[in-house]
């Protein structure tokens, strides 16, 4: 993989988690709130850019620990995924 790939699927990424009242670390506030997504349109999203994930127990129920769910997911967060996936050629 190039250094220039990642670089820029990090500043990618980084700029997701920055962003004025979108990002993780950039301080939403009510107005700005983040927009969840269900887990069926998260899987949809992954599945359609080539991500793949697994649950230990085979299941998506969020309130069991050992299921993997994407529901109540930032789209931001999504979206990311899929602009680093792109951008770096790399699996996730």
């Amino acid at each position: 993989m190039k250094l220039r790939s990642v670089l820029t699927a990090l500043t990618l990424v980084l700029g997701a988690l920055l962003a004025p009242g979108v990002g993780v670390l950039g301080g939403a506030t009510a107005a700005h709130a983040a927009t969840k997504i269900s887990h069926a349109t998260a899987t949809s999203m992954f599945r359609a850019s080539g991500i793949t994930w697994s649950s230990s127990g085979g299941c998506s129920d969020r309130s069991n620990a050992t299921c993997t769910s994407f529901d109540q997911l930032n789209l931001a967060t999504a979206q990311g995924a899929q602009t680093l996936k792109s951008a770096s050629g790399c699996a996730l």
